[in-house]
């Protein structure tokens, strides 16, 4: 790279690192500090370059989506990416470059696990607890259903037995048995209709 491109002195001494990519996402050129992020200790690595490393551990969509988007020669870029690590997993890095006057861009490199992985976490814990919501409501419509069915047999059997000769006392009896069991039935119904409702079951008549 020429001095009017970018202070290569600079480059080479920083700590942050960085590295030069032509307009098809292929490294050029990078510092150490790119290398201290980006390698790991696998064996895989001995004997290996950077550019080599990176081809065979970023996925082909991923690096087709920077390559269409360096197509498009804008200025500057942002661009997360996963890269495959065998020690310690993916490991999430944020390009963030300038088109330089020959084409190129060069780029710097931040780390972002640490910030995807709580947004992954947070992601998994809101899928976990939606279906554990879902299946709150499935459980407690089936309950319900269940329960419904002896509640109404206990008030028909209360109406036909009111329908007999009973004295006073046992018409009271019944009667109570009855407004209970009615009681119980709107309760059951209530639940039901809330189970529904959360489980996105519930249609308006």
């Amino acid at each position: 790279m020429s001095a009017p491109d970018f202070n290569a002195f600079y480059f080479s001494r920083t700590h942050i690192p960085m590295l030069v990519i032509d307009n098809r996402g292929m490294p050029l050129q990078w510092n150490k500090a790119t290398e201290r992020l980006l390698l790991d200790e696998a064996p895989d690595t001995a004997g290996r370059n950077l550019r080599d490393i990176l081809l065979s551990r970023i996925h082909p969509e991923d690096n087709a989506r920077l390559q269409k988007m360096l197509a498009e020669n804008q200025p500057f870029f942002t661009f997360d990416v996963a890269i495959q690590t065998e020690e310690s997993g993916p490991r999430w890095v944020k390009l963030i470059g300038d088109r330089l006057k020959n084409g190129y861009y060069l780029a710097a490199l931040d780390d972002i696990t640490p910030e995807k992985t709580r947004e992954n976490s947070l992601v998994l814990a809101k899928e976990t607890a939606e279906k554990a919501s879902i299946t709150r409501s499935q459980f407690l419509a089936n309950i319900s259903h269940e329960i419904r069915t002896p509640i109404q047999t206990i008030i028909g059997m209360m109406d036909l037995l009111t329908d007999t000769k009973l004295d006073e006392e046992q018409t009271e009896y019944a009667r109570q048995v009855r407004f209970s069991a009615d009681v119980m039935l709107t309760l059951i119904n209530d639940i039901l209709d809330f189970s529904k409702i959360e489980a996105g079951q519930m249609h308006i008549e």
